[in-house]
C-alpha cells in the first residue's frame, strides 16, 4: 500500500482512502454544522459558486469566508462559536472557506474521503 502525505490545497488527489486533516475552523465549523443537525453541507469553490448552488437549494444558508473575513451576504461566517450560538439551522448548509473546503474539493476524485479537525477528533476515539 501506497501512502502520500500531502500539504495545503494546491494539488490534486485521487486514491482510494484520503483523509484531509484540517487544523483550522473549516472543519471544525462542519463538524458543529452537523452536530447542529444540519443533514448536508455543499462545498463551493468560489463565492460565485455559492450563490449558483443557493439558487438550486434557496433554504440553505450560505457559510464561509475569504481570506478570514465573513463573505458580505452569506447567513453565516466560518466560526465554530456563531454555529452553536444558533437555535436553528437549516438541513442543507453551502460553504466556502479560502483552505479548509478546497482542500476537500481537490480529494473529491478518491473514492473514499474523510474529513477531520481539532473538535471532531475526540469522538473518533
Amino acid at each position: 500500500m501506497k501512502t502520500s502525505i500531502v500539504i495545503g490545497n494546491s494539488h490534486s488527489i485521487k486514491t482510494d482512502i484520503c483523509i484531509v486533516i484540517d487544523v483550522l475552523r473549516a472543519s471544525s465549523v462542519q463538524f458543529s454544522l452537523f452536530k447542529k443537525g444540519v443533514q448536508r453541507i455543499l462545498l463551493a469553490k468560489t463565492v460565485d459558486e455559492a450563490w449558483e448552488l443557493k439558487k438550486s437549494y434557496p433554504q440553505a444558508f450560505l457559510a464561509g469566508e475569504v481570506n478570514g473575513l465573513k463573505i458580505e451576504g452569506f447567513d453565516l461566517g466560518n466560526s465554530p462559536s456563531e454555529i452553536n450560538h444558533k437555535n436553528t439551522l437549516p438541513s442543507i448548509v453551502i460553504h466556502k472557506t479560502t483552505n479548509g473546503t478546497q482542500a476537500l474539493i481537490k480529494a473529491n476524485d478518491s473514492n473514499h474521503v474523510y474529513s477531520v479537525g481539532f473538535n471532531g477528533a475526540p469522538s473518533l476515539i
